[in-house]
């Protein structure tokens, strides 16, 4: 029997109001620390070493954080969770450790050692991860594969390899050969247009385009990696620490600094975060209030709305990575941090215009929402679908493909997979979770069936459903809070929910709520079809699922929201909000993982708004 009554959600709700409130900046943002492991540190503290600027970090701190994540077997986790490590997340904390002084001969950097010697060495480890380890001098930059430049002085090469190539890999595939010469040779020997004119001009033309597409924050793509990486690089090839981009980039380089609490130690320690999701974070939490009852013309929400307005891309993106069809704009979307001007994300625009849908009455609101939805719609591929940043690259299979994560663990096979799928593995296909969101956007904002960018879309997602009946998860965690999504947008532009599609995938989400309520699916997931929809619970894929469930026709599914309802109250803190054991969101390699603060924030009290909205079709409760 279900303990829930509407007196008790509502109180909930307030509480979680509370709590999401008290988060909120000055400024009207929501931020918190995104996660993705101790790599992030590993490699940051490398490129700062070779940079000559530790001195500028408590590299102790960073150094007490690494060694606190490091795992009996010696190796470090690649991802938050992991248990077993890896070879490129090992080498990566050990550069950075080393870069940090850490001796060879302490008992952790041994451990490390010889993890990383029985598996391959550092000659095994990826080109990415072996330049860091060139940039401390772990190895020699002689041992590093020399990449040709020439093609950079190609015209219109970088646009034809923004047909294929996703923006991440693009910036590393400009930077990685510039800095592996610079690596390779002398900074005192620097080519001259009299000494090789060749490579000068290879040289000037890879300088001069890190310049062109560096954030005018400072930044490269909003991630410390890239941010890193293109640093290195201009410095390699001859630029001085004193030239203004390396100067700017340093000197953000502090934004993605966090501190960390290590059980047991008092003294201060802190690691890096890949990137930050202050947009995202606050287009999610602004609907999650108004949806729950918060007015828009509340002062807290206004000043986020502002903050949401103010954070919208004006400049024009480059256009090797958005690859923009004929005509359409090249800005007006949202990126998914507050300073990453040239990389904007249908993902992250999607949620900003969901939110702003709540928000409509209040000024300059529709104008913006105008331009958004332009952008958006000027991104669809022709199979209907949305990518998440490039447009118009290969389309997918349904159901999964290799991410780098889990590969084949044979050189020969992951050469073999990678090659025949480079289209997939370093590309940006339109993708069924982010084309759900869009979908759901354009719904709230008036778009239905009859939109013929809808309809497209909808016949994306009815060709996306996998062999299980449900929709794989490429940016989520994963066939479940995927398909949550999708059945949210699905229902938002009027498809039939009693379609057998839709009623097949309801059935198989409802088949794999567990024992106390909730829903959850392990990472694992990704490499064994066997543990799909399974996992232990989390508030996050549980308040995904009950808002899907309400949105296409809570009264056939009384017994599984309520069970569900019962265990996001069970769950909340005393703070208002939920943890967020178990959310994890999947990215490119070099980072295969990572969590999001905003995401577990909100998608708990998202559902209890939409049980009490919703919730005159579902016994027992009745509508606000």
């Amino acid at each position: 029997m279900s303990n829930v009554t509407a007196e008790r959600v509502r109180q909930a709700v307030a509480k979680a109001q509370a709590g999401l409130f008290h988060k909120q900046s000055p400024d009207g943002a929501w931020r918190g620390a995104d996660s993705a492991g101790p790599p992030t540190t590993g490699w940051a503290l490398a490129a700062l070493a070779y940079l000559g600027v530790l001195d500028r970090f408590d590299a102790p701190g960073a150094v007490r954080y690494l060694l606190s994540r490091q795992l009996p077997s010696g190796a470090f986790p690649d991802y938050p969770s992991d248990d077993t490590g890896s070879l490129a997340a090992t080498a990566a904390c050990y550069a950075g450790l080393y870069g940090a002084g850490q001796s060879p001969q302490t008992p952790p950097m041994e451990r490390a050692w010889q993890y990383i010697k029985t598996h391959g060495g550092f000659e095994a480890t990826d080109p990415i991860t072996q330049v860091f380890l060139a940039g401390v001098g772990l190895i020699s930059p002689t041992a590093l594969p020399t990449i040709p430049m020439g093609w950079m002085l190609i015209p219109g090469a970088r646009r034809l390899i923004g047909q294929h190539v996703n923006s991440a890999f693009q910036l590393i595939l400009s930077a990685l050969p510039g800095l592996i010469r610079g690596l390779q040779r002398d900074r005192r020997n620097v080519p001259t247009p009299s000494s090789d004119l060749l490579a000068w001009m290879e040289e000037q033309n890879l300088i001069r385009y890190l310049r062109k597409v560096q954030d005018p924050s400072g930044n490269w793509l909003g991630v410390i990696l890239h941010t890193t990486l293109c640093a290195m690089t201009l410095y390699a090839l001859g630029l001085p620490k004193s030239d203004p981009a390396i100067v700017r980039a340093l000197a953000y380089v502090p934004t993605w600094k966090v501190p960390v609490q290590i059980e047991g130690h008092s003294l201060p320690a802190w690691s890096f975060v890949p990137y930050q999701s202050e947009v995202w974070n606050t287009a999610l939490s602004v609907a999650a209030l108004v949806r729950s009852g918060i007015a828009p013309t509340d002062p807290r929400i206004k000043t986020a709305v502002v903050y949401l307005l103010s954070t919208q891309g004006r400049l024009p993106e480059p256009p090797e990575w958005q690859n923009p069809p004929c005509g359409a704009p090249r800005s007006g979307g949202w990126a998914f941090e507050e300073s990453n001007s040239y990389n904007l994300d249908c993902d992250s625009t999607s949620q900003v215009l969901r939110a702003l849908s709540m928000v409509r009455q209040l000024p300059s609101v529709e104008q913006a929402i105008a331009k958004g939805q332009a952008w958006l719609l000027g991104m669809q591929n022709d199979d209907g679908g949305w990518p998440a940043f490039t447009h118009g690259q290969a389309s997918k299979p349904a159901g999964p493909y290799p991410l780098g994560t889990y590969m084949p663990t044979d050189l020969l096979q992951q050469i073999l997979v990678i090659a025949g799928q480079a289209g997939l593995f370093f590309g940006d296909p339109a993708t069924e979770d982010v084309t759900g969101r869009v979908v759901e956007a354009l719904g709230l904002l008036g778009l239905r069936l009859s939109s013929p960018a809808v309809q497209q879309a909808v016949d994306f997602l009815r060709a996306q459903v996998f062999e299980n009946g449900v929709w794989w998860g490429r940016w989520e965690n994963n066939f479940i809070p995927s398909s949550a999504y999708i059945l949210k947008g699905l229902a938002s532009v009027g498809e039939d929910v009693q379609a057998p599609y839709i009623r097949r995938a309801v059935a198989w989400i409802e088949s794999h709520q567990n024992a106390d309520g909730g829903f959850g699916e392990r990472i694992d997931s990704y490499g064994n079809l066997a543990f799909a929809g399974i996992g232990d619970s989390n508030p996050y894929s549980t308040g995904l699922v009950v808002s899907a469930l309400l949105a296409i026709g809570g009264r056939r599914h009384v017994d599984t929201i309520h069970r569900a309802v019962d265990y996001l109250l069970a769950q909340q803190r005393s703070d208002g909000l939920w943890s967020g054991d178990g959310c994890l969101l999947v990215m490119n390699a070099p980072l295969p993982f990572y969590r999001l603060p905003a995401d577990v924030w909100d998608a708990p009290l998202q559902a209890l708004a939409d049980y009490l909205i919703l919730g005159g079709g579902v016994s027992g409760v009745q509508p606000q």
